[in-house]
């Protein structure tokens, strides 16, 4: 990273060097009043140093540039992820649809035959009356 401005890397420098400035730079970007913790204090004295040694900045860039790719990798792996899930949901659609379509289909033949078996049995009552019908007009001819 190169500070366009040697100002500004001089500026910055200066203020990364006192804790008390470096509370109040970046309280005054934030809008907060920022107390670091001594777990901040190794990373504000990296990137005090980082201002001043070139060899340093470089390291760093590269530290950025693996963290980057790690990102990358994670992103990746969240986008693939998310193409799976898309793909088992789609599946799971499917299945769904072909599940509902083939109860359907059953539903339709239970509703045929229910309809052959009440037309069978319409057919065997007319039968049994047409045969009691001739029954009894046997019976007043012999009269």
């Amino acid at each position: 990273m190169e500070i366009a401005n040697p100002i500004y890397d001089a500026v910055f420098k200066f203020l990364m060097e006192d804790k008390k400035a470096a509370s109040l730079m970046i309280g005054a970007i934030t809008g907060f009043d920022i107390e670091f913790p001594e777990e901040c204090q190794v990373l504000l004295r990296r990137l005090s140093r980082a201002v001043a040694e070139q060899e340093i900045r470089k390291r760093m860039d590269v530290e950025d540039e693996i963290v980057t790719e790690f990102e990358m990798r994670d992103r990746r792996e969240d986008e693939l992820k998310e193409i799976v899930e898309a793909e088992r949901r789609q599946k799971a659609e499917a299945v769904a649809r072909e599940t509902e379509a083939v109860a359907r289909e059953a539903e339709a033949v239970a509703r045929e035959t229910e309809e052959r078996r009440q037309k069978e049995e319409e057919r065997r009552q007319k039968e049994e009356a047409l045969a009691e019908l001739e029954k009894l007009r046997r019976q007043l001819g012999q009269r």
